[in-house]
């Protein structure tokens, strides 16, 4: 179907689209207006997914069968959402579902099939900006509705609004007439009115009323807009372009790092590996700690850069053996700098304990590490979906990471070593965890039950701690919230 047709389609059916993207724009409202991450998250995430297929099934775009597993794992992080009161987790949780939506439009409108990841990412950054230029199609395609269908329409069919504002500006003083009539019939129904207007702000009201307004507005333009940018199908044709440049060139590249880095891996292998690092191997000056955490920052970014040299050298260079063969040792050597990453950042946390900065670089190298099994399988198979195998991997694992509530970890962890007694043994070689005042600063809702008993932290921390949850419950108490804050409330009754 190409741009004209299915013009054609949204202004024939012109009243539905329009109509659900309303309807869309107040069920926004209704579920996240002040309520970012409470329990009507999961009803949004599940709504939204149901509105892009009613939307794509009127449009009679055929819903291909892969979208389950977008919309499984759309509505999976609306459940991890309301049940975490971590910012970060429901930050990124945000995001991706952002990307997922992108991902379950992107694959039922277009044919993905021969989309390399320039391809995905292009047209990403397309439906995202680019399509700013269909703002004007909700008002456009009404002209020409309009223009089709007023000849034949019932002359009273054209002034449903006009009726509907005549009904309101008789009904309104109607409504109030009788409000009067009744307080003054029944004295407690009259105290219940007085309690109610009194509690109400007129400008708390204006303020909300505009911003509602302001949002729903943007976001009936945003999914309007959307729906009719990726309605323009020919976006989807992908034009045969071989990769063109000389091998030799790439080859040269990769044989260069390649030296360098098997230098590199067999210093790795050797020392950190197998032999083990002691204070006597160190450089002058270096400390234990120290090492650990400056090595695994850099060896994060040069695995990132690797996956990014080698997917040009896939993807931009003429196929040859010994280029692939070179292509496949840096990959082997990013393995091995992935493993010397995780490694040094075991050593940094059993010197220092957990934080979630410390377990979320476990996780990414995790991720990378499994992405990188689809870069090999790209580099012999060309025609390999290395983007979908990609998002599908950081989905998945990303879902998994949601829901399991890092901040509780790091609590319970980093309490039960505070003693000699209780440490594990992973740790007892270090001294005993001090910092309490860390966790009372920086962990949020999921340590609650891990925090708020007794004799858990020291009365300073605790009464910090317990302060910043104090906070929390009086929020909950005057907004929805997600079902961790109600977690504390339970913990400190």
């Amino acid at each position: 179907m190409g741009e004209d047709l299915f013009r054609k389609k949204i202004t024939e059916n012109y009243p539905f689209f329009v109509s659900a993207c309303i309807a869309y724009a107040a069920f926004f409202i209704v579920c996240l207006y002040k309520n970012g991450s409470g329990i009507t998250f999961p009803v949004w995430t599940a709504g939204t997914s149901f509105f892009a297929v009613l939307m794509m099934k009127k449009a009679d775009i055929d819903i291909k069968k892969g979208s389950f597993f977008y919309i499984a794992a759309i509505c999976l992080l609306g459940v991890s959402t309301c049940l975490t009161g971590d910012t970060r987790i429901i930050c990124m949780n945000k995001w991706l579902i952002f990307f997922l939506m992108l991902m379950l439009l992107l694959t039922n409108f277009y044919d993905v099939s021969k989309w390399n990841p320039a391809k995905f990412i292009a047209n990403m950054f397309c439906t995202v900006f680019i399509s700013l230029g269909c703002i004007p199609r909700p008002f456009s395609d009404r002209v020409i509705y309009k223009r089709d269908t007023e000849a034949g329409e019932p002359k009273e069919k054209k002034h449903i609004a006009k009726y509907v504002f005549i009904g309101l500006g008789i009904g309104i003083p109607i409504v109030a007439i009788i409000l009067v009539l009744l307080a003054n019939a029944d004295e407690i129904f009259a105290e219940q009115l007085r309690k109610i207007i009194a509690d109400i702000s007129f400008w708390g009201i204006v303020g909300d009323l505009l911003q509602m307004s302001f949002i729903g507005f943007n976001i009936f333009i945003i999914a309007y807009m959307w729906f009719s940018w990726l309605g323009r199908r020919e976006y989807s044709e992908v034009r045969e372009s071989k990769a063109g440049w000389e091998p030799l060139i790439g080859i040269t590249i990769t044989a260069v790092l390649s030296l360098v880095y098997i230098i590199f891996c067999w210093i790795q292998v050797r020392y950190l590996f197998v032999g083990g690092i002691s204070k006597a191997s160190l450089p002058e000056g270096v400390i234990y700690s120290t090492y650990a955490r400056t090595g695994f920052f850099q060896l994060l970014f040069v695995s990132v850069i690797n996956i990014g040299l080698v997917m040009v050298g896939i993807y931009c260079f003429r196929e040859n053996k010994a280029l692939k063969i070179l292509l496949c040792l840096v990959t082997a050597c990013t393995y091995i700098m992935i493993a010397s990453s995780a490694m040094r950042m075991l050593m940094y946390i059993q010197g220092k304990y957990l934080t979630f900065l410390r377990i979320f670089v476990l996780f990414s190298l995790l991720v990378i590490a499994l992405v990188l099994a689809g870069v090999i399988v790209n580099i012999f198979k060309k025609d390999f979906r290395l983007f979908k195998y990609g998002f599908a991997v950081i989905t998945v694992c990303y879902v998994l990471f949601s829901f399991s509530r890092p901040d509780y970890w790091i609590a319970k962890v980093n309490t039960d070593n505070m003693t000699v007694e209780g440490q594990y043994e992973f740790f007892k070689d270090t001294p005993v965890f001090d910092d309490s005042m860390y966790l009372a600063k920086n962990l949020g809702t999921d340590a609650a039950p891990i925090l708020l008993q007794e004799d858990c932290l020291p009365d300073d921390a605790a009464q910090r701690y317990e302060f910043r949850m104090e906070k929390i419950v009086e929020d909950m108490n005057a907004r929805r919230l997600n079902l961790s804050w109600y977690l504390v409330w339970y913990y400190m009754d």
